[in-house]
């Protein structure tokens, strides 16, 4: 893909965000780029704390349900091979 097609999706996507959530990219793009890996671990382990902080319970009894249905089919055998998905999605979405 081209640069100035990634810049174009980027600039969409980010003109979507309100002023609360354009903060936080900035806080993870910023510690990207400062290649500061530790920082950046800190940074998007605070945001998923906010965001789990954000959940009702609904929200959390989907999830568990997700979950539990997930292990049942690991039981089951119903799994695929992650090399099996990726080329699936390479086909579906083009190689990336």
């Amino acid at each position: 893909m081209a640069a100035n097609k990634l810049k174009l999706e980027l600039y969409q996507l980010i003109d979507s965000l309100n002023e609360n959530d354009l903060k936080k990219v900035k806080a993870i793009v910023e510690d990207y780029l400062s290649h500061d890996t530790n920082k950046l671990m800190e940074t998007q382990v605070k945001y998923l704390d906010d965001y789990e902080a954000s959940l009702t319970d609904e929200d959390r009894k989907e999830i568990e349900e997700a979950i539990e249905e997930g292990m049942e089919d690991i039981k089951a055998g119903r799994v695929y091979d992650s090399s099996e998905v990726m080329k699936e999605m390479r086909q579906k979405y083009g190689s990336r």
